[in-house]
């Protein structure tokens, strides 16, 4: 850990040598838009305030409703407001966009952008919707789930990224970006205590420190007793002993025109994770026989230990272990150098980041321990990269060259205890690009943009064993086989778009872009060299027309998008039963290239300020999917040829009303809010078993209080306030059906105050 954050403190002083810059064009004159007029509320381009957001999804500093592309903002007020801790609280919220959490309560995330989703859990192959923090990529969702406190804002960026952004996603992005150091002191407290006894703490302290000197240090704490009872040692599981977050930050102008920018993070949490759901699937009596579907589904069947659920509750599970631990920790940081050389802008960022994470699931759901099927993971992680950008203008041409570096090393371990059976893998991944990005203003208020990428990826699976007797979190254990490859990949990808600002409140756009993803090897449980891999790269062809408007002085925002996407050699990660002799697990892990898919689909946001205290936005997206593959390709002897997409709703969609009416002068307001989030039904996996699936349902979120003059909050809050019962994610077993719960309704109530 010394050594590692002693690296990053190097990093962060040799990156002074480096020159980089900060753009200092106008957001409208970059864009080649008109003048931005004074701002009023528009849409997610404006917070609850009226302010506008401002994003940087081109890489420049925009205004939400001048960027031609396909993206969703919310503000750092907003998310405060929304009583986010979590960023599937945001992300649900973001028409297209779905999460998902497969591990449970410190699950890694796992985004969803218009049917696009990585469907490996193992935590050494890359996401298809890629998660960035401060511009800096981070190749492992799992050590970003602390840092959601203190933010700017978040952005979401739907479709293939693959010329401004680090590392080519097929899907999209999501990006957190943090608070900024401030020219006056700025003090921000918030306390929170919910049901399950779960207690948090955030602070945040800004200000300067010296002339041209500026710093600001945010940490979060917080605990939970955990929301489940185990069944059989009443003991509570979905818990968190204790969780610490911490960031700083410094800004330094080194010279009237150079600035630079250090950040460091640290996190730390332990807890347990959630218990599942159990569905048999045995005939009672004769347990050799598989129940059908229907009689699965009704909870009359029993796993192998003869067992049967009649009631499953997500507030009440079975396991044989008292605890199913987890803990992360993670630390990392960045240097970015600013600077203004005249003719362009030069920024230079250098990032490094470290984490270890250890969790364990109960992955047969069994109260009887002669079937524990416990599997344990462990992944030691960490990364450093390089980011140059030059950007300036000529004449009515904005342009952007750069160049990226991007480098991991990832040891990673699953083991079945019980069975005496597991893996251990080294990956190092190494990836040189070098982009170009222009926008050319034909006309006051027509630009035609386009980039172009060249990527160089090479992934060495350094070495990847089948252990028997395997010691978690090391390379113990007596080898059945090992394997070792290079995978190399060399992509161009790229995007061309025009946009028309037919007003300054309504601009047209139409794109074109591409994206891709490197392949990978399935590092779980497999039981022949044949199960390895490697798979094929995955890529993807994005069509997007759109429009963004204003209307009523800016009192009305309604901003839409249709697209279609052709999407090939879709990566995907499956448990089946063991056929390829000689089986070590009930169920095997295979990793495939699945098939190709059409999507085809649109997303619809309004936001309506009809007073000045009162709030409504609605948000709709439709997907239709079908994937198109050979026949010899199977999933668990399924065909996936005609199948849908896995955990891609047909129709997701949300409404929320936030309402601040003034208790008179010197009284403050009352807060008044709610939002419901509904999505069709979704399979959870890609061979689309009936089985596995989550039906319909809507989630409602509320809350009430008082804010003073001078923002002193106090306010009650309910999330999921019908209780839905729902699943998160689903896996077939073969002698039982074990599913993870959603949280159920949680009570709270929040008080903050910013000095």
């Amino acid at each position: 850990m010394r050594r590692n954050l002693l690296l990053g403190t190097a990093l962060f002083v040799g990156v002074t040598a480096a020159p980089a810059a900060a753009q200092t064009a106008s957001a409208a004159e970059e864009s080649g838009a008109p003048a931005a007029a004074e701002e009023t509320p528009a849409d997610t381009a404006s917070d609850a305030s009226g302010a506008d957001i401002i994003v940087t999804a081109q890489r420049r500093e925009q205004r939400l409703q001048d960027v031609p592309v396909s993206v969703a903002a919310f503000s750092g007020q907003a998310i405060r407001e929304m009583a986010a801790t979590t960023v599937s609280d945001i992300i649900t919220r973001v028409p297209g966009v779905r999460f998902q959490a497969p591990a449970g309560n410190s699950g890694f995330p796992v985004f969803n952008i218009r049917g696009v989703t990585v469907l490996d859990f193992t935590y050494t192959n890359e996401a298809s919707v890629a998660l960035y923090a401060d511009d800096v990529y981070l190749g492992n969702p799992a050590f970003a789930t602390l840092q959601l406190f203190d933010l700017e804002r978040v952005e979401v960026l739907r479709g293939p990224q693959g010329t401004l952004y680090g590392r080519n996603a097929t899907g999209g992005l999501v990006q957190y970006v943090s608070r900024r150091p401030t020219d006056v002191f700025e003090m921000n407290v918030m306390a929170q205590y919910a049901s399950f006894n779960d207690m948090t703490a955030e602070v945040a302290v800004s200000g300067p420190l010296a002339d041209g000197v500026r710093a600001r240090i945010a940490g979060r704490i917080n605990s939970s007793e955990g929301w489940q009872t185990n069944l059989i040692t009443r003991t509570h599981l979905a818990s968190v002993d204790y969780s610490v977050a911490v960031r700083g930050m410094l800004e330094v102008d080194l010279a009237p025109e150079v600035e630079l920018t250090v950040s460091g993070h640290y996190s730390h949490t332990e807890g347990s994770e959630d218990g599942r759901a159990l569905f048999g699937a045995r005939v009672p009596g004769n347990l050799g026989v598989r129940c059908a579907a229907a009689d699965i589904l009704a909870s009359r069947c029993a796993n192998q230990a003869g067992f049967i659920d009649p009631d499953p509750d997500p507030r009440h599970v079975y396991s044989e272990l008292p605890k199913i631990p987890y803990e992360l920790e993670a630390a990392g940081g960045w240097a970015k150098l600013e600077a203004d050389l005249g003719f362009a802008s030069l920024t230079s960022v250098t990032a490094y980041e470290w984490g270890t994470k250890f969790d364990a699931i109960d992955t047969d759901a069994s109260h009887n321990a002669l079937i524990n099927y416990e599997t344990r993971y462990f992944i030691r992680h960490e990364q450093l990269s390089q980011e140059l950008r030059l950007a300036g203008d000529t004449g009515p041409i904005s342009w952007q060259l750069g160049g990226y570096y991007y480098g991991d090393k990832r040891f990673f371990t699953a083991a079945l205890p019980r069975l005496r059976t597991g893996t251990w893998s080294d990956q190092k991944i190494r990836s040189y690009a070098g982009f170009a990005d222009v926008t050319w203003a034909l006309t006051d208020s027509v630009n035609i943009n386009g980039g172009i990428r060249y990527t160089s990826d090479r992934k060495n699976l350094i070495n990847l064993a089948s252990v028997a007797d395997p010691v978690i979190a090391t390379r113990g254990g007596t080898p059945r086989f090992t394997f070792s490859d290079i995978l190399k990949t060399n992509k161009v990808t790229w995007r061309l778009g025009a946009d028309w600002h037919v007003t300054p409140d309504h601009m047209l756009y139409i794109s074109a872009a591409t994206g891709f993803k490197s392949g990978g090897y399935n590092t779980g449980f497999v039981s022949a060299l044949s199960g390895v891999g490697p798979v094929s790269p995955e890529s993807i062809t994005t069509y997007e027309v759109g429009f963004k408007t204003s209307w009523l002085d800016r009192a009305l925002t309604i901003n839409g998008s249709l697209f279609h996407s052709d999407y090939k050699g879709i990566q995907a990660a499956a448990s089946v039963p063991c056929t390829v002799l000689p089986c070590t697990a009930p169920s095997i892990s295979v990793y495939l290239n699945i098939g190709d898919a059409k999507i085809s689909g649109g997303e619809l946001e309004v936001q309506a300020r009809p007073v000045s205290d009162l709030t409504i936005t609605l948000a709709g997206a439709l997907n239709y999917n079908k994937v198109s593959a050979p026949p010899t390709v199977l999933i668990a002897g399924v065909p996936l040829d005609g199948k849908r997409l896995a955990n891609t709703p047909r129709f997701s969609g949300s409404a929320g009303l936030t309402w601040e009416p003034s208790l008179g002068e010197g009284s403050g307001n009352a807060i008044i809010a709610a939002d419901i989030n509904y999505a069709t039904s979704v399979f959870f996996r890609p061979e689309n078993n009936p089985l596995n699936v989550q039906e319909a349902y809507a989630l409602v979120n509320a809350r009430i209080g008082w804010k003073s003059d001078d923002d002193f909050r106090v306010e009650l809050f309910a999330t999921n306030l019908t209780d839905e019962e729902y699943f998160v994610s689903s896996t077939d077993l073969s002698e039982e059906i074990a599913a993870t719960w959603g949280r159920p309704r949680q009570f709270g109530i929040r008080v903050s105050k910013t000095f």
